[in-house]
Parts: C-alpha cells; structure tokens; sequence
C-alpha cells in the first residue's frame, strides 16, 4: 500500500468519526470505527475523541503522523449515525476502493433529512402526547399539537443562525412559554402540563445518555463534558421558562 493509499485511509476514518460526532453518537462509538477502520486496510491507528476534538495517529512507512479536527457538535440525526455505521461496517468487511468510500461516504453526510412536514408532523405529536401524559385534558391535544408544530418551525428557523445551544434552548422555551399564556387567554390552557410537554422535546436526553454510557466505558473526560452540557441546557430551559412565567404573569412559581 503507498503512502498515498495509507494518509487517505486515515483521512477518511477521520471523517467519518467527525460525521458520527457531529450527529449525536457516542465518543467510545466514534473512537471504535476509527480505529477498526484503520486496522481493516493495515493501518496501525489510534485515536482519541472527545466531544470537540478528534485526534488520529497513524504508523506510515516507519513514522507517526497526527491528524487533528476541531469539531462543532450540530443537532442529533440518529439516521445519519445509522447510515455512517453502516459504511463503515462495509468499508471494514469488504475490499471497497477508497475513492467509492468517500463517494459513499459524502452521500450519507449530505442526505437530506427528514422533510419539513414530517419534522413537524413529529414536534406536533411529541408536545401534544407529552401535554395530556402529564395532565391537559385530551380535548385539548389540538391546541398542544399546535404549540408542537410552531415550536418545531421555530427552531428550524433559528438554526441557520448558528446561536450556541444555551442561547437557543433559551430562547425556544422563552417563546413557547409565551405563546401557552396567550392561547390561555383565549382557550382556557391547563398551563402547567402544556409548558412542561413543550419543553419535553428540549431536554437534553440524548446528551445525558452519551454521557452515562461514555463514563461507563471509561471515557470519563468525555462523560464529563456532555454531563456538563446536559446541566446547561437544563439551565437555560429553566431560565427561558422563568423568564416567560414573570413577564406574563408576573410569579415566578415555586
């Protein structure tokens, strides 16, 4: 194998841990597919990720070279990690040719996701299911599956303003905590159930998840650190929601 071939495995296993981190999976899953895919074509590869780094050594011809990619988490796409393993688990078993693996590689990180309809068919029901499990009348699941689908649209909306994600979880709850005190004025609202089953689609179970499963694998700093943004993200949930309750009601509820 050239020195060619050897660097271009490598960056390709690069890119693919950075696809998988930036969607949501886990840093033990990321440093796995590295490492196997680096090994199934005679690399000796080591790497080590964390929730914003990826650093990958390689063995080439004698001498240790390092690559290293700063990384911006962007939102969860368990479809797009499914996909991502999936290449990875042909590239591995299979003789693939690099220059189809990063043809195979770039359709999956530029699949579509989900069209906007079914996103917020999808934000509808979680906040309307969410609403009447924690005590709204059924009756008024229209009026929550409402709030579900503008909460959805708002927050496609706000993404491509690329705020970090306590600002936009803020922001989210501030304005769904708003929009249930005006429709009380008009419909009546069970208030509490509403906000605490618009808020459900915001807390940050993926991130507390990756955490516990990354700490139970011994990646403690990387445990750490999605702890970390889990307890913010809570935060600014909380916040965006006090905030909302004092300026329309003026009590902030114990």
């Amino acid at each position: 194998m050239t020195h060619s071939d050897q660097q271009s495995i490598l960056n390709l296993a690069l890119a693919t841990g950075e696809l998988l981190l930036t969607s949501g999976a886990e840093t033990y899953r990321v440093e796995e597919t590295i490492d196997r895919m680096c090994q199934s074509r005679g690399v000796a590869g080591e790497s080590f990720v964390t929730p914003s780094v990826i650093l990958v050594t390689g063995i080439i011809d004698g001498s240790p070279i390092t690559h290293m990619k700063r990384v911006h988490p962007q939102q969860i796409d368990l479809h797009k990690i499914d996909e991502a393993n999936n290449f990875a688990r042909s590239f591995t078993a299979s003789d693939m040719p690099i220059t189809t693996a990063w043809e195979e590689l770039n359709r999956v990180a530029n699949s579509l996701q989900y069209p906007l309809p079914i996103s917020l068919l999808g934000g509808g029901l979680a906040v309307g299911g969410f609403a009447v499990l924690f005590g709204a009348p059924a009756g008024q699941f229209p009026l929550a599956f409402l709030i579900g689908v503008l909460l959805q649209l708002f927050m496609v909306t706000i993404m491509p303003l690329r705020l970090n994600f306590f600002l936009r979880n803020i922001v989210a709850s501030f304005v769904v905590t708003i929009l249930i005190h005006l429709l009380d004025r008009l419909f009546a609202l069970a208030i509490n159930a509403m906000i605490i089953g618009s808020i459900m689609p915001l807390v940050p179970g993926v991130a507390i998840t990756n955490s516990v499963r990354d700490t139970l694998t011994g990646d403690f700093l990387s445990g750490l650190t999605r702890a970390s943004e889990a307890v913010f993200i809570a935060l600014g949930i909380a916040f965006g929601v006090g905030v909302g309750l004092v300026l329309m009601t003026g009590v902030l509820p114990v």
